[in-house]
């Protein structure tokens, strides 16, 4: 009796201690439930993304136009268009290269053909991205550029 009042506390106990980090991550928005990844993102894509956020959150003190406002919106769904066009051609590409990988006799001028276009679509992804954060930019008069930079040094301390 003893013994198995025992073995079930342990296994309660050893529960308990797999499962907090677990809810502990949820809480703290890393998972998936909280919508936590959803602007984490790195690189020139998380940093367009957060511009946009950062000039729709603080439209007011920058004083954004209705027209201002309404270009970002239109780009950042047009840079999203774009860059989901992009991440799925990488992704067939990388398909077609891990085709070609698991066949017998892997064509070696197939396979760099096939590297050589994975890369050039993610080039070209990064442009796109790029010239995005440049025409948020744009969007922006030189006041408005000045007034979001000390707004969002504020902001970071």
């Amino acid at each position: 009796m003893k013994r198995r009042i025992l073995s079930t506390l342990l296994l309660v106990a050893v529960m308990v201690f797999f499962m907090v980090p677990v809810s502990q991550a949820e809480m703290y928005g890393k998972g998936k439930m909280m919508g936590g990844m959803k602007y984490h993102q790195k690189g020139l894509e998380g940093k367009f993304y957060n511009k946009v956020k950062f000039l729709l959150k603080n439209h007011e003190e920058l004083a954004l136009t209705d027209k201002q406002i309404d270009d970002i919106k239109a780009l950042k769904y047009k840079v999203k268009k774009q860059v989901i066009s992009k991440d799925t051609e990488i992704d067939m590409t990388k398909a077609e290269l891990s085709e070609e990988m698991w066949k017998d006799e892997p064509d070696s001028a197939v396979l760099n053909k096939l590297i050589d276009k994975k890369y050039d679509l993610k080039k070209e992804k990064a442009k796109i991205l790029s010239q995005g954060c440049l025409d948020l930019k744009g969007v922006l008069n030189k006041e408005q550029s000045k007034e979001a930079k000390k707004l969002h040094m504020k902001q970071m301390f």
